[in-house]
């Protein structure tokens, strides 16, 4: 066997030294992926992990035993991100140039984040071997670029809502930034008034100088803050009120180099102001006339008060005069009720004693006359006779006679029969009238005495009515 030369160990040993030095960088890099607080991977060019810091695993939940056993880069970004995934690899392996993307990456539990990736191709004899790679969990700047977004939003609505528009305005320069939203109010493009020496001569002349001079106070401290009410012309020539505020920015010598502030459009507040205005003016001269109204009715006033004093005095009097006299006739009405119930007890007392000398000294022989007379005619006689004497004393028939009952001779003799109890055939042949003739003055009776269509028995109703004259007159 030849023994090596001196040539191929020096080769032999020049190879050692540079695998020792490879084996040494590939250990400081290792190293250093470790310490970084973001995720350094390394994959070949089917995209299987070759290499994960433990950052990389932490970040999505793996264990070194799950990158070990081939997982792959795709497995770690969303289905929907996989084919733009792949072929930007591709595009890489192949030598075009992908320096970052981003895709919606996918941890071992199912939870998913933002990820920014920033890769490089690895190569290996010349030859694209892989990619090496870090991820940047983005979730945290696509929150912050999405909350200032929402802002944004909110910014826009709220001062297109109140008509509200903001201005930048360098005193040096005199070049001022007005929004689109102011602009738009007063009708100008984004391309106009970008200087102070356009937008004054906008500004109403009078205005011009309260303007001046609220900014002059301010910036020399003397107020507190900036705020002036101006009277603009837009571009259709329409004038417009707008409330100006602002305040100062300082530079490092204390001086004011900067305006920044808003101006709200408040036309239609103004227009509501001046309004309130002329109607207090109005409601103020109307108030002055009503007072002097008022005045010359309260002179009025106070002499119909007096004037009524006096009557009321007077009255007091009239009452007290009036109460005496209603005194004495409350004693003579006494007197006179007493007077009449005794007159009422006379009367009935007569009337009763008429009715019994009537019955006891004329109703006998006029019966035994009517019972010895042959005559029918003369024996109805008899029967009316003895009906009128009773109905003379009796109340019961002055209330069929009174005007509001109003009853006849006839009707009052049958009534007076019928009370008695007699039918009406006894009524007919008692009277020497038709049984027709009688049952018509019944139906008279009850029609006078309003029983027509009620079911009122017509002896109990007229049994009723026969009281005392003293009862009557109380009821």
């Amino acid at each position: 066997m030849s023994k090596p030369n001196l040539s191929e160990s020096i080769n032999v040993a020049s190879l050692a030294a540079e695998l020792e030095r490879m084996k040494e960088s590939e250990r400081r890099f290792r190293e250093l992926a470790a310490l970084l607080p973001e995720t350094v991977f390394e994959v070949d060019s089917q995209g299987h992990f070759t290499y994960v810091n433990e950052k990389g695993l932490n970040q999505f939940g793996y264990s070194r035993a799950d990158f070990e056993g081939g997982a792959s880069a795709f497995d770690m970004i969303v289905p929907e991100d996989r084919l733009r995934a792949g072929k930007n690899l591709a595009r890489a392996l192949s030598g075009k140039a992908v320096y970052h993307s981003e895709y919606t990456c996918l941890r071992k539990d199912g939870s998913t984040f933002s990820g920014l990736f920033y890769t490089t191709v690895r190569y290996r004899d010349n030859a694209p071997a892989g990619v090496l790679g870090i991820v940047i969990d983005n979730s945290h700047h696509n929150a912050m670029v999405s909350q200032l977004r929402e802002w944004e939003n909110r910014y826009r609505i709220a001062t297109e809502a109140g008509l509200t528009g903001v201005w930048d305005h360098d005193l040096q320069s005199g070049k001022m930034v007005i929004d689109a939203n102011l602009k738009q109010l007063l009708g100008f493009q984004t391309d106009e008034v970008t200087h102070w020496d356009d937008w004054k001569p906008l500004i109403h002349p009078e205005d011009l100088a309260v303007l001046m001079r609220h900014s002059r106070d301010y910036i020399k401290g003397r107020t507190p803050r900036f705020e002036a009410r101006v009277r603009v012309v837009d571009k259709q020539r329409r004038v417009r009120w707008l409330l100006v505020r602002g305040r100062a920015e300082h530079d490092a010598f204390g001086w004011v180099r900067r305006m920044i502030g808003s101006a709200t459009d408040i036309t239609r507040l103004r227009e509501v102001e001046l309004a309130l205005e002329q109607a207090r003016q109005r409601l103020e001269e109307r108030v002055r006339v009503r007072t002097r109204e008022l005045q010359e009715a309260n002179e009025t006033l106070r002499a119909a008060i007096r004037e009524k004093v006096a009557s009321t005095k007077a009255l007091k009097q009239n009452e007290a005069e009036l109460k005496l006299k209603t005194a004495k006739l409350e004693d003579l009405n006494t007197a006179l009720r007493v007077l009449l119930r005794k007159l009422d007890r006379e009367k009935a007392a007569m009337e009763e004693k008429m009715a019994a000398d009537l019955r006891d000294l004329v109703h006998p022989y006029l019966k035994k006359l009517g019972e010895k007379s042959a005559n029918r005619e003369t024996r109805a006689l008899v029967t009316i006779l003895e009906n009128h004497l009773r109905a003379i004393v009796s109340p019961f028939c002055r209330q069929l006679t009174s005007p509001a009952i109003n009853l006849t001779p006839a009707e009052l003799n049958v009534a007076n029969m019928v009370k008695s109890g007699q039918s009406t055939r006894q009524i007919a042949a008692a009277l020497d009238l038709a049984y027709k003739t009688v049952e018509t003055h019944r139906l008279n009776i009850r029609r006078k005495l309003g029983l027509t269509g009620r079911g009122i028995n017509l002896r109990t109703c007229l049994m009723s009515m026969d009281k005392p004259l003293d009862v009557l007159r109380e009821n």
